[in-house]
């Protein structure tokens, strides 16, 4: 949706958050982070706690695995987000 209107994948917020950052780390939704990755997005960008995409993916999966209610979104998907991440 970004990219379809015009707005830069690298664009900040006030909070200084790539749209990469807010969708790996408040998106329920991981293919949103996955689909910004392919498309070029900073993958080297942090947080406020100096996190990179990687390292907030790799710990979000972590605890999706742990929670019974979080089920995978296909097979694989979690290994191709990391690797589009790295």
């Amino acid at each position: 949706m970004l990219v379809q209107a015009g707005i830069s994948i690298e664009s900040e917020t006030e909070g200084d958050y790539t749209p990469l950052i807010i969708a790996i780390s408040e998106n329920y939704n991981l293919k949103v982070a996955r689909r910004l990755a392919e498309l070029g997005a900073n993958t080297k960008a942090m947080d406020k706690d100096y996190k990179a995409a990687y390292q907030i993916a790799e710990e979000r999966l972590e605890f999706k695995l742990k929670q019974p209610e979080y089920g995978r979104i296909s097979k694989g998907f979690n290994e191709q987000l990391l690797n589009k991440l790295q």
